[in-house]
Parts: structure tokens; sequence; C-alpha cells
């Protein structure tokens, strides 16, 4: 391997190596649970808080199956992926108005154009342990 090549690699290894990550994957309940860890970080808020899916902040967070969103309206406004409304944008273009192409923009809500039939928002608004019903109907 020629020298010119090697260095590089070498050296981008070896600065790497004091990035860490915290292992694992943590559910919201889970939080509380590194609360220093996630302070530590950076986090300003009460790591409880994200622990309740459906308050604030985590309330906002909604699904468009198998897209994520969130509200940022008290009206229903969700802002996404452009991937995850191309659909939608797909199905409110025409020849003369490609959205897809110029974009599109509502100055007033009643400017708002509809979502493409069979579109969905997910919003969660309950959770519950059903640990022990599963378990029970496992037996």
């Amino acid at each position: 391997m020629s020298r010119k090549f090697l260095t590089p690699v070498l050296l981008g290894t070896l600065l790497a190596a004091p990035l860490a990550a915290k292992e694992g994957m943590f559910t919201p309940d889970q939080l509380q649970d590194i609360s220093a860890p996630l302070r530590a970080a950076g986090l300003d808020m009460a790591p409880e808080a994200l622990a309740d899916l459906t308050g604030f902040p985590m309330g906002a967070v909604v699904s468009l199956g198998g897209c994520s969103a969130s509200f940022v309206s008290p009206k229903g406004l969700v802002v996404t992926n452009h991937h995850c409304a191309r659909g939608s944008v797909q199905y409110n273009s025409t020849a003369e108005n490609n959205y897809l192409d110029n974009g599109f923009l509502a100055a007033e809500l009643a400017d708002e154009l509809p979502a493409a039939p069979g579109s969905r928002v997910y919003v969660t608004t309950e959770v519950s342990d059903v640990t022990e019903r599963m378990r029970a109907d496992s037996d």
C-alpha cells in the first residue's frame, strides 16, 4: 500500500478513537435513567418530560405511516421531510403548477392544499404497559 494512501487512513483512525457514543438504544421511559449523561451532552430539559409520549414535547411527534413528522401549529399543520410528502405534492401538482419542480408556499390557512387520498397522520393518544396481559395470553 502506498504511504500517500495509508497515512491519511491511519491518522483518521487515530483521531476518531477518542470519539464514543453511549451504547444501546433507549426508549423514552428509560431516558430518566441516563439523565446525567444527557445533561452533560447539553440537554437542558427534564429527561422525564421525554417519557410522556402524549405531553410536551413528545406529543408533537407524529407518524405518517413510515415517516415521522411534527405538529408546528395548533391548527394541525405538520412538517416532515420532502420525500415523505412527495406523494401529496405530486397529487396537487398540475402541468401549470408543478410543485415538485417549483415548490409551493401557502400564504395563509385557506391556501393550504390537501394531502393525497389515503394519507394519514397517526397521533399517539395513550401508552399502556401490556406486558402482563401478553404474558398471560402466551401461557
